[in-house]
């Protein structure tokens, strides 16, 4: 009967240490932040992103709109299981500003059917909205430019019945509901995400 308390306080007390540890590991996470008004609970992946000039998609950092002009030259995440599709979006969370961003979530990049196993190439995916850059308008803040992947159910394609948004700013980009989304399609929580940060910079493109 003793052994058997002193088992059970040694397993109560490696139980508590691991929920610590849990506990300290999600108050460390980057992407703390985001939770709760852009995803419900942490991603168990990382996205890993990289625009031209080597700048990187970490985690809250800063990026110019021109710097975020064109789409990432590199974006993944873990592909551990090949043959399996994903979607991909980029995201305004505070547009027109963070203040009252009415308009957000901003679509600014939505991809489907991703094959891992082709080196997270998206141009082998279903584009259903081409890459528009930042525009964050003057005096507006900071802005945050969410990535998010998500897996598709059965590794199957999906035929997607949205209607294609082109290049550059439209009204349809705005309000866009990701997680009336993910529920349309059964894509459940994200699967991997990333975030950056940019503003409005004079000159930049004039």
């Amino acid at each position: 009967m003793e052994k058997l308390s002193v088992r059970t306080f040694q397993w109560g007390l490696l139980t508590i240490l691991i929920l610590r540890v849990r506990s300290e590991k999600e108050k460390s996470n980057p992407l703390l932040p985001l939770i709760p008004d852009v995803i419900d609970q942490l991603p168990p992946h990382k996205i890993w992103g990289e625009y031209e000039g080597g700048i990187p998609i970490n985690f809250g950092n800063s990026i110019t709109p021109l710097q975020a002009n064109d789409t990432p030259i590199s974006i993944r995440w873990i592909d551990d299981q090949p043959g399996r599709l994903y979607v991909l979006m980029m995201l305004d969370m505070d547009g027109p500003t963070s203040e009252n961003p009415v308009n957000s979530p901003v679509n600014h990049w939505l991809v489907g059917n991703i094959e891992v196993g082709k080196g997270n190439s998206w141009r082998r995916g279903t584009v259903l909205a081409v890459y528009s850059r930042p525009r964050p308008e003057e005096g507006s803040g900071l802005h945050r430019y969410v990535f998010l992947v998500y897996e598709q159910p059965g590794g199957g394609m999906i035929s997607f019945s949205e209607t294609l948004i082109p290049s550059g700013p439209s009204l349809a980009r705005r309000n866009f509901d990701y997680r009336q989304f993910a529920k349309k399609y059964r894509l459940g929580e994200p699967f991997a995400a990333n975030y950056f940060q940019s503003f409005f910079v004079d000159g930049e493109f004039n």
